[in-house]
Formats: structure tokens, C-alpha cells, sequence
């Protein structure tokens, strides 16, 4: 199985991924859920995961700038995925400048 990791501020989105989605049928087993990116960047400085799932838009830190912090770690080969509402086509042209490769 496939571990991933799902970051979203809003707690009704985030645990409705993390707890609703069928991940097993895909296999992928939910590894850890955040609604920070800072923790979610504490998680990625001491554990790895074969996916991410961000929110693009949240508090302090952006999906983007989390997408960024932890590509800087050369050994890191998570495949990232942004999710987001918003309709700025910009989200999506900086995520595939980061080589992000799914944008929902």
C-alpha cells in the first residue's frame, strides 16, 4: 500500500478525505492528517510519505509554500496533489511549476 498524507485547515473537508474516501480500494492507507502546515512540515522532517493531498489556501502558510519547503529536501520523492476551491488558475501554474502532479 501507498501511504499519504492529507493537509486541510477546514476540519470538514480534511476528515472527509481522510475518513470517507475509500483509500483502500486505490491502495493507499492514510498515514497522518494535519490542518497545519507547519506540523505537516515537523512530519516530513523526521517521516516520509509516498503522497500529499494539500489544501492550496490556508492560515500562515500556503499548500504552495508547503509543496516548496518540503521539495527542498533532495531525497523527498512524495508525489504532491493540490486541492482547492479557488477558481485563480495562478494556484495551478505555480503547482505545476513545483512539479506538483495533480491539481483537484
Amino acid at each position: 500500500m501507498y501511504s499519504l498524507v492529507i493537509v486541510d485547515d477546514e476540519a470538514v473537508l480534511r476528515d472527509g478525505l481522510a475518513l470517507r474516501f475509500p483509500w483502500e480500494k486505490y491502495d493507499f492507507s492514510v498515514k497522518a492528517v494535519f490542518e497545519s502546515p507547519r506540523r505537516t512540515l515537523d512530519f516530513f522532517g523526521r517521516d516520509s510519505a509516498d503522497a500529499l493531498i494539500t489544501d492550496i489556501r490556508m492560515p500562515f502558510m500556503s499548500g504552495l509554500e508547503l509543496i516548496r519547503n518540503i521539495k527542498r529536501d533532495p531525497r523527498n520523492n512524495t508525489v504532491m496533489c493540490l486541492l482547492s476551491a479557488w477558481r485563480d488558475f495562478s494556484y495551478a501554474q505555480e503547482g505545476m511549476a513545483l512539479g506538483v502532479s495533480i491539481i483537484l
